[in-house]
């Protein structure tokens, strides 16, 4: 059984596509460009030391062994020469164990026995790749990344040679050598209002653009990750586990995706389907010419040319067009400030209510939406209304409320209250979200750019706090689905801002206490820097921030001792001045 999305109509129709085609005289496509492993091929060939030496110790075979892994699956000279001739029939290169450190520190024991000899590789499992490129960070046993993990590999001699017989199923592949290797790739998906797309991380060591393409399209083809299976548009169908070898993609100055029967779809789901493969496809090339052909004829999508750009997808659907760049906004003295200093009109700039937090959103017009909270620590009390006619008091009980976030394209605010997730309409009523947390207090919320993710501080009762982010399902019930966190225990963080659709910014103490600033994987997988957090400047902050705002395409604000930053070269105030003031957040 495979799980296709948007493009799940077009399985039924390949096969009678086929049939026709078949009877038609209508040439058949080429074979796909598919790459034979999920997780891709290497970014470089093999070194002389990446093959085994004649004569090396058994243990010299095992650490060759996990070097020649960041180059697999694809490479003829790799991994496999060190297996014997019955293990290299058997072993898969599909999946990956990520750990941490570099494969140079890589921890490998003395052999021990005779033959069959022993030889132990001992780590921290910190994450693991999936035959779909998938990262799933392993949850730390203790106070910091992952958890032990060890592995012992038999070795038998094939023609007086060391060679193992008995390797782990998968990759073997270090963090440092991984975030060089492996590249980030987006696949994108509607969610299931259809009013705005969904991005799936995925990663991939293949690095030509045929490659990369053919890749992302058996991705897009298999459907979403486990998370979003609820959240995004999604069917299920009875077919066989691989890609139609008609289903093709060209890479070049004209991108042309083969898809069988897709003349027959529908028209408004040939938009979607455009829509989707121009998000995925045109990641690294913005002047991406398009276009889908059905037995080799180019077929017609309502709205949009035969051969079609981003702009004429935008165009015909307002997505995939540049950002406009968001206004941001400040608490001070209570009230709500303008970037450039300057209260809102209406009641709110004006004071009336004395604000703690606030959350900002428009519905084209300057007659903003407001969630704001007065109050502090366990006694606050939640507000909600339009800038211009004040604000009312919502049904959520007083408590220690975290800064609300609005949901993207609805009338609705989400805040966090203890343990305790609500959202509240432009009425005040409130409604409670199931999280599927099983524990902790919930200090900072922040729904995704599209909405389809909510991410989350979540302070345990030990004393760290973690960043934790789910799935929104609206399908029913709205509920947060398969929520984990994706960062280390170590840290202690106190609140997060959505930098891009898959990219998060954190600020908060690590393990020494000292305070920082990071930016996360919304998968929690690994950042440049070999590990689940990237630093980010200090540099021009009196103290620890203890707010952060950030949106995709501006620079990063924070607040910190009483005052508001911009970063720019360093974090300095707004227009290189002094500026009082708290809790800085985007229009969202």
């Amino acid at each position: 059984m495979i799980r296709r999305g948007l493009i799940g109509p077009l399985v039924g129709l390949m096969a009678a596509a086929a049939v026709t085609a078949s009877c038609s005289g209508v040439p058949s496509s080429s074979s796909p460009q598919v790459i034979g492993s999920g997780v891709g091929a290497p970014t470089s060939g093999p070194q002389p030391s990446d093959t085994p030496q004649p004569g090396a110790e058994a243990r010299k075979i095992v650490q060759g062994f996990l070097r020649a892994n960041i180059g697999e699956p694809n490479d003829p000279r790799g991994a496999r020469e060190f297996l014997t001739p019955d293990e290299q029939r058997k072993w898969s290169d599909r999946t990956v164990t990520i750990l941490s450190g570099s494969v140079q520190d890589a921890q490998v024991s003395a052999a021990t026995g005779s033959v069959p000899a022993m030889v132990t590789v001992t780590g921290t499992r910190i994450g693991t790749l999936g035959a779909d490129g998938t990262y799933l960070p392993v949850p730390a046993a203790s106070g910091g990344g992952g958890q032990a993990w060890s592995y012992s590999y038999a070795l038998d001699v094939i023609d007086g040679q060391w060679r193992i017989k008995d390797a782990l199923d998968g990759l073997v592949v270090y963090a440092a050598d991984f975030a060089q290797t492996y590249k980030p790739v987006k696949l994108y998906f509607y969610d299931l209002a259809e009013q705005h797309l969904v991005p799936d991380l995925r990663y991939t060591a293949v690095t030509s653009p045929q490659a990369v393409a053919s890749w992302q399209l058996a991705q897009l083809l298999d459907g979403p990750r486990s998370q979003l299976d609820s959240a995004v548009r999604t069917e299920w169908q009875n077919q066989s586990a691989s890609v139609p070898p008609s289903v093709t993609v060209s890479a070049g100055p004209l991108v042309s995706v083969e898809l069988p029967g897709s003349s027959h779809l529908e028209s408004d789901t040939k938009v979607r389907l455009a829509t989707e493969l121009m998000a995925t496809l045109a990641q690294s090339q913005s002047q991406t010419v398009m276009q889908i052909t059905d037995g080799g004829a180019v077929i017609d999508v309502p709205g949009i040319p035969q051969q079609f750009t981003t702009a004429d997808i935008s165009a015909a659907t307002g997505l995939l067009g540049s950002p406009l760049p968001l206004p941001a906004f400040y608490i001070d003295g209570g009230r709500l400030l303008s970037a450039n200093g300057k209260p809102v009109d209406g009641p709110i700039g004006a004071g009336t209510r004395y604000l703690t937090s606030v959350a900002v959103a428009a519905r084209r017009s300057d007659d903003y939406y407001v969630a704001a909270t007065t109050g502090t620590g366990s006694a606050q009390a939640f507000w909600i209304g339009r800038a211009g006619s004040g604000l009312r008091k919502a049904k959520v009980p007083i408590g220690p409320l975290t800064r609300p976030s609005w949901a993207p394209g609805l009338r609705e605010a989400w805040v966090g209250d203890g343990p305790n997730l609500y959202r509240v309409d432009m009425s005040g009523n409130k409604v409670a979200v199931p999280t599927g947390l099983l524990g902790g207090r919930i200090t900072a919320v922040r729904l995704s750019p599209e909405g389809s993710r909510v991410a989350m501080i979540v302070a345990e009762p030990g004393g760290t706090s973690q960043l934790w982010v789910g799935a929104v399902v609206r399908s029913g019930s709205v509920r947060v689905d398969s929520a984990q966190p994706v960062t280390p225990p170590s840290y202690t963080l106190t609140d997060v801002a959505w930098n891009d659709d898959v990219t998060l910014y954190v600020i908060g103490r690590d393990a020494t206490h000292a305070y920082g600033i990071w930016a996360a994987n919304v998968d929690g997988s690994i950042t440049t820097g070999g590990a689940s957090l990237q630093s980010r400047s200090r540099s021009g902050l009196p103290q620890a921030p203890d707010s952060i705002a950030a949106a995709p395409g501006v620079s990063q604000w924070v607040s910190a001792g009483g005052n508001v930053f911009e970063l720019k070269s360093d974090w300095e105030g707004p227009n290189n001045h002094t500026t009082p003031g708290t809790k800085p957040v985007y229009l969202e």
